[in-house]
């Protein structure tokens, strides 16, 4: 997933820019070890309600950087498409 673009995603107060698609990958990875440590401590402390808002919280921000994923993966297809298409018209040209 190539391209010359980046995303800018402002997370609690915290800025993020993601130069590539594989950094968003990384960060979702990271968002869902993150997700997993918190379920495993609730499994020992259920009524941990810091650990309930960091879920909730962790939760929020794989959903965001997940969609930003989504718009990624669709920008490269639709300029893939168009490459295509231009291709397609340069050869119907000869």
């Amino acid at each position: 997933m190539s391209g010359q673009r980046s995303v800018k995603l402002t997370l609690g107060s915290d800025d993020r820019v993601f130069g590539s698609y594989r950094e968003l990958e990384d960060y979702a990875a990271q968002l869902t070890g993150e997700m997993r440590t918190c379920e495993s401590q609730l499994q020992h402390d259920p009524r941990n309600i810091t650990l309930w808002q960091q879920l909730e919280k962790t939760a929020e921000y794989l959903g965001r950087v997940i969609e930003e994923l989504h718009l990624w993966i669709d920008a490269d297809d639709r300029r893939l498409t168009e490459d295509l298409e231009k291709i397609s018209r340069l050869l119907a040209d000869l």
